[in-house]
Formats: structure tokens, sequence, C-alpha cells
């Protein structure tokens, strides 16, 4: 029997990053191997830097992952270097050298991500309510559940391309050792070495891929309206 003992569950309070591929389902209807190329390209990237930052662990999900860390502050520079790393990627940039990137619609896409906080439950929180789970702790790790993941999920739609929302939760709410984040999206690129620099060149691609599913929006699939919107939220976060 799937015996489960609902008061060995111990969720912790903890950050939430959602970040995915915008449109995969309509790039998947269309070429199911460029959908996939471009789900494989976002972990590879992931899997590049990850590795850096103790504290995270990632729970990848297809075309989109999420990132727990108890540590806001280590969260932070990681969404800020995962970030430009994907504009990297989708672009085809060097990120070693202060070049222009090249427009090919064949190879870009476009993410967007969302930051939340409350009680999580994964790994030991979660797994402790059935003692012979620790014999499928490689399965049973990639589990996670709590409010702030849906949280996260759901309040996608208020991020602009390549930007990502701050959540209410973590306006609201904080680790002891935080101060409280006012802010209602993240610039990631504000931390970043090469700022000046990079905000209008992420700016000036997401607007050039956005107009060219505008003017082509049948082959595409993606509704004018989503994208007139999208590029409302774009130059408003890049402003």
């Amino acid at each position: 029997m799937a015996y489960c003992n609902l008061d060995e569950f111990r969720p912790v309070d903890a950050y939430v990053f959602w970040v995915d591929i915008m449109g995969t389902k309509s790039i998947m209807t269309i070429a199911p191997i460029k959908g996939t190329y471009y789900m494989m390209r976002m972990h590879i990237g992931l899997l590049e830097v990850k590795n850096k930052y103790n504290n995270i662990v990632v729970f990848p999900m297809n075309d989109g992952l999420f990132v727990i860390c108890e540590r806001r502050n280590e969260l932070l520079t990681f969404i800020n270097e995962y970030m430009y790393l994907l504009f990297n990627i989708a672009t085809g940039r060097d990120n070693k050298k202060r070049i222009a990137y090249t427009f090919n619609m064949e190879t870009s896409f476009l993410v967007k991500g969302v930051l939340s906080y409350g009680p999580i439950y994964y790994q030991d929180g979660l797994t402790n309510c059935n003692r012979n789970l620790v014999f499928f702790k490689e399965y049973t790790d990639k589990l996670i559940s709590g409010m702030p993941m849906i949280q996260a999920y759901e309040s996608e739609k208020y991020a602009p391309p390549f930007g990502i929302y701050i959540h209410e939760t973590v306006r609201a709410f904080h680790h002891q050792d935080d101060t409280p984040l006012a802010y209602v999206f993240w610039k990631w690129w504000e931390k970043l070495s090469e700022y000046d620099y990079i905000k209008p060149m992420v700016r000036d691609y997401v607007e050039e891929y956005l107009n060219y599913c505008k003017a082509f929006p049948e082959a595409y699939l993606f509704p004018l309206e989503s994208i007139e919107s999208n590029l409302s939220k774009a130059r408003s976060y890049f402003r």
C-alpha cells in the first residue's frame, strides 16, 4: 500500500525561479525538431553554470525549469548569469567578446521568468513521509511541491520577453537575513559589467524577433494580440 505520513512533510521557505522558452507549443506544433533543439540548448546552458552555485537545486521541466534556493542573493546572481548566457545561446554570440548579434530566426528563441517565495516541499522535506523512499532517492529528488512553484508558473504571463517578473510573495516576505525586494521586475543585466552595452542589444533582439513573428503570424501560430502585448511589455521593461 502507498503509505504516506502527512505529519512528516517539512516545507522549507525558499525562493523559486521559473524560466521557460516562450511559444514552445506553437514551435513544437510546426517543427518538433526545432522546439527540441531550443529546449536542449537551454538545458545544456544550465549545466554549464549550475555547478558554480552550491545552494541551488534545479528541477528540469522539458522546455523550462524550476530553480530552488534558500539564499536570495545567490539565486539572483545565478539568474543574472543564466539569463545573459541564454541570450548568447539564442543569438549565437560569444559572450567573451563585445560583439553584436546576427539575427537568425531559425536558431533564435525567447525566454521569460518569474521569482516567487514561500514554503516548498522537496528532497527530505518531501520524502520523509515514507522511510522506504530512501531507496528511491534518484527518483524522489526530482519531485517538488508547494504554492510558490504554482505562483511562479501562473505569473509567467506578467513577465516580458527576456525579463523576470517578481511575484508579490518576494516583495512581501523574505528570509530574516534579507531585506524586502521592492521591485516588480528584476533587471538582470544591471549587475553585469557590460550593462550599458547589453541592455540595448537584448532590447533590439527581442523587438526584432517579435516583429518577425508579427510579419508572419501564420507561420509561427502566434496570435497577433499576444505579439503586440509582448512588444509593449518589452519596450517598457528595457526602457
